[in-house]
């Protein structure tokens, strides 16, 4: 939903069904009914990035663009809502859905243990900390 906003005596008003006043405070985050929220591009948890690719070489590799992090390694508790980045082709191989790819997605993760083989050790697992995307929405 969006409303209607202008500013008076140096408080932002919202036209809504509730009236409210807001504020933008010197360290551009806005306070709406004591509450706080800041831009989206200075979160440290949200970020804007364009999906890059899906495949599978080594390994499930997910990526965006600008963004140092694969999440191919926990494709299985990835939460992709409506979102299908990874599609399989006719010959079983694991691409990136075309509909997606370049487009920009709006998208939080936070860090979850999985199963991985032990590099020193072939026959031995390790569990250690794997990025895992738990909010994804396309940025109209």
């Amino acid at each position: 939903m969006k409303y209607a906003a202008k500013v008076k005596d140096g408080l932002l008003e919202i036209s809504s069904d509730i009236n409210m006043k807001a504020l933008i405070d010197e360290k551009d985050v806005l306070i709406v009914g004591g509450k706080e929220y800041k831009r989206i591009e200075k979160s440290v948890e949200y970020k804007f990035v364009q999906f890059n690719d899906c495949s599978f070489g080594d390994a499930i590799h997910i990526t965006f663009e600008d963004l140092n992090e694969d999440f191919g390694a926990n494709h299985k508790s990835n939460q992709y809502g409506d979102y299908q980045l990874c599609i399989t082709d006719k010959e079983g191989n694991m691409k990136p859905n075309p509909e997606y790819v370049g487009k920009e997605f709006i998208v939080r993760w936070d860090m979850k243990k999985v199963k991985v083989a032990d590099p020193f050790n072939p026959g031995k697992n390790s569990r250690i900390n794997k990025p895992r995307i738990v909010y994804l929405k396309l940025n109209d």
